[in-house]
This record gives C-alpha cells, structure tokens and sequence, in this order.
C-alpha cells in the first residue's frame, strides 16, 4: 500500500509541497475539516500521516480537539509555536526539504538512521571536480554526479556553504550508482569539524523526527 499524506488547513500554500511529495512516490490527498474523524480513521487502518498546517484556524482546531498520539499528526508550524506534546514539528523551508521530513516520518520506524541524514543543496569539488551534494550525515554524503573515481579510492573534498565559507573533509568512495555516489568522509582539521558539526545541527534542528539528536553522542557513548 502506498503511503498517503492528508493535509489540513491553508492548502493553497502548500502546494509546492504537495508535488515535491507526489513526485517522490506519495499520495497526498486533501483533508476537509468536516470529515476529520474519517481521515482520522483512514490513516489509523492504513499507511500514511494527517499533516496539519498549524498556521491556519481550521489546523489549529484538529490540533486542540484531537489526540496526537492516536494516529502519525505532522504540524507545519515555527520553531517557537506552541504545539501540543506528542505532535511532530514540520518547520516551514523549501517544498524539498519539507518533503524530505515528511518522508523520515513516513519510514518511522524503518529509517531511524543511526547517524540521520540532513537535506541539503551545496556545491562541493571532489579532487577539483565540480558535483552537488543532496544530504549529508555525521559520516558521509552523497554526491551527485558520481565522481571519476572507484570504489574504496581515497579523494579530497571542498563543500561550499551558502555564507561562502568551505568544510574541506577526507573521503572514500563506497559505493556508485549511475546518478550518483555514497563518500564517507570526515573533517580534514578542527575548524572543519566545527564548520561540519554546525551545518548538521543546523539541518537536524528543522527534522521532525531528529530534533533532539545528539550527533556527537556516538563519539562519547561507552
């Protein structure tokens, strides 16, 4: 069954999402105020999660009169709006980031990735070469398109961030696909590694599902 996406309130904004979703392989479908209780229903027996756009009065209202934790309930609200507990938070950001979090709760709990992947969109050179990077985790990447390069070669990477500024980092290549290319890589020097961690925590606060994550608590676990 293919998952499905109801969403409530203020849809006319959201439609960028909508496709961003659609093209991914979702079913999103509109979720009208009155009959609530049977998308309610529907995502309880199937696939899928209520995304409630808690900006919007008719969202404001699902979000006070029903139980969160009764089915998956995703609120496009801002960092400091008051949610109520047990509700995942979706920030407002570009149509491909949000999808992609949306996606991360649809896999729950599938996908919950040791070390959760950050959406992105950053130029990055690999031996000089010009890609593009689409998420980054604590430990790799993945480029786009594949670098001239085998699998297991070492390469040297510059990822360009938006304030101009540049994280230099030590890859290998571990494995290829004809659209792209998964690095493992770390920080080349300290100030790389502060550059690295501040981008990840950056991206991980906007997650719905990693907001809290500590992505250096693997460093100091026992």
């Amino acid at each position: 069954m293919s998952p499905t996406v109801w969403i409530l309130g203020r849809t006319d904004e959201l439609a960028a999402l909508e496709a961003a979703l659609r093209a991914e392989g979702v079913v999103v479908r509109r979720a009208p105020s009155t009959e609530l209780e049977a998308v309610v229903l529907a995502v309880y027996d199937g696939r899928g999660l209520l995304l409630v756009d808690a900006r919007s009065p008719a969202g404001a209202d699902a979000l006070a009169a029903h139980d969160s934790a009764l089915v998956p309930l995703l609120a496009v609200a801002a960092p400091d709006a008051a949610l109520p507990a047990g509700t995942l938070r979706l920030v407002p950001d570009a149509p491909a980031v949000m999808a992609h979090h949306v996606r991360e709760v649809l896999a729950l709990p599938s996908n919950l990735r040791r070390h959760p992947r950050i959406r992105v969109d950053l130029a990055v050179a690999i031996d000089g070469s010009p890609c593009r990077t689409r998420d980054v985790s604590l430990y790799g990447l993945w480029a786009e398109p594949a670098p001239a390069v085998d699998e297991g070669q070492g390469v040297a990477l510059r990822v360009a961030l938006a304030d101009g500024a540049e994280i230099h980092l030590d890859g290998r290549v571990i494995a290829r696909r004809g659209d792209g290319a998964a690095i493992r890589c770390r920080p080349a020097s300290d100030a790389d590694l502060l550059l690295w961690i501040h981008l990840l925590l950056g991206g991980l606060a906007d997650s719905p599902l990693h907001g809290a994550t500590d992505p250096l608590g693997v460093l100091f676990a026992d």
